[in-house]
This record gives structure tokens, sequence and C-alpha cells, in this order.
């Protein structure tokens, strides 16, 4: 058996049994770059959070959206898997102003984004109009309107 040559000047290109471990052979037969693994199937799950962002309680309605946010940072660190695909939470904010008129506004733009659920709103002024929007089976995804424990 023939022991194959090794070339020790790292400028030239040569055959030699390392090119292997140093990744350079796979591309060069596959004609070009190597290819990855296809990413594992996964799944976003969008999760409304409405509360008043501005205006006179936006100190309660940012405390609030921040637990929200805790809350799915923690989720997305478990890897949570849906029927077997990576499940990655995200978060969709809206900012109610603590009016019941922009209440309903942003509730139906939640009911657009297509969230699964919504946390909020902070105060009944704004759930009670809103609620009618988000009520469960009244749209695609059987939206659940979930209130923070104030009021």
């Amino acid at each position: 058996m023939k022991t194959p040559k090794t070339c020790t000047d790292p400028a030239r290109r040569c055959d030699r049994p390392d090119r292997l471990r140093r990744g350079e052979e796979p591309a060069a037969k596959a004609g070009g770059k190597a290819e990855a693994p296809p990413p594992p199937p996964s799944i976003e799950i969008k999760i409304g959070h409405v509360g008043p962002l501005t205006g006179g309680i936006a100190h309660l309605g940012k405390d609030n959206e921040n637990g929200a946010r805790l809350a799915i940072e923690e989720a997305n660190a478990a890897k949570i898997k849906i029927d077997g695909k990576d499940a990655k939470f995200v978060l969709v904010a809206e900012d109610d102003q603590a009016d019941p008129k922009v209440g309903t506004t942003v509730a139906q733009k939640l009911v657009d984004a297509k969230v699964a659920g919504v946390v909020g709103h902070l105060n009944s002024g704004t759930s009670i109009p809103a609620s009618r929007d988000l009520q469960p089976g009244r749209h695609p995804g059987d939206l659940r309107l979930g209130r923070p424990t104030r009021s």
C-alpha cells in the first residue's frame, strides 16, 4: 500500500489526506457549496397584548406588556413543540390609550393579525367593548381574552 504524499507548504494546493478534515473535499465533490440540512418544521404563534401604553396610566400598561413579553421569552426558551413542530411565540402589542373606541379598533387589528389569544385590556372601560370583537368562536383561530389581575 502506498503512503499518500502530504503537503507541508500551506500555500500550495495538493492532494493530501487532511483535506476532508478541513472541510474542503465535500464542497469540491458537490460541485460547489455543501448543502445545509433543512431547518426543522416550525410554527409561529402570535399572542396579542393590549393596554394603555400612552397617557396617564401608561406605566401600568407597560408593566403589563413587559410581563407578557417575559412570559413569551420563557415559553420560547422552553423549546415547546406543537404537533411535532418547534413553536415560536411572538408578541403583538397594541396601545388602547385607555379609550374604549381605540380599544375596539386595536382589538380588530389583532383579529386581522390572526393572533391566537390576547392578554389585556388593562381596564374594564376598554375590555368590555373590545370583548365583543375577541369572543371565542367568532373568528378563525378561536380568540380568547385574558384579563390582567388588576382593573
